[in-house]
């Protein structure tokens, strides 16, 4: 019986596998060797794939950020065109008005000696047109009171503001 028992026992730790036991016990080494390797490679995959969601989220919130600015930037540049514009038409008004000034400025005598001809073209002008023959002024005026009554008349006639005078 003391034979039998040691028969029905287990094989010993030192005593040696065989062939076919060492090719079975290599299998599942390499099973677990693949298997490790591919948990360690879906885990590096899944954090690359949490990674790029993040930048993704994060490049999606930059987009959005540079959206709401090149706006607000569009809508400045569309004021200061619109002010421009306002300014342009300003400054067309102030070209007209400065044109009519000087052409004013220029019809009126700069001198002493023109301005006393200015006035005294004015003078004789409206004594003309007033009708004061008494004085000899009409008709019958002096050839330098109806020289000087036509210089008076055209400058004030060529000038912008002349239908005005």
């Amino acid at each position: 019986d003391g034979h039998r028992a040691s028969s029905s026992q287990a094989p010993r730790a030192s005593a040696r596998p065989s062939r076919a036991q060492r090719e079975r016990g290599a299998e599942p080494r390499a099973e677990r060797k693949v298997a490790t390797s591919l948990a360690e490679e879906l885990r590096r995959l899944t954090r690359e794939r949490d990674s790029a969601r993040e930048h993704a989220e994060e490049a999606a919130l930059q987009l959005e950020s540079a959206r709401i600015a090149y706006d607000g930037q569009e809508r400045e540049l569309q004021a200061q065109r619109r002010h421009a514009r306002g300014i342009e038409g300003r400054l067309v008004q102030l070209e007209m008005d400065s044109a009519r000034l000087r052409a004013w400025v220029d019809s009126t005598p700069s001198t002493t000696a023109r301005v006393d001809n200015f006035l005294g073209g004015m003078l004789h002008t409206l004594q003309g047109e007033s009708g004061s023959l008494s004085r000899g002024e009409g008709p019958s005026a002096k050839p330098g009171q109806q020289r000087a009554r036509s210089d008076y008349l055209a400058s004030a006639l060529n000038s912008p503001h002349g239908n005005k005078l």
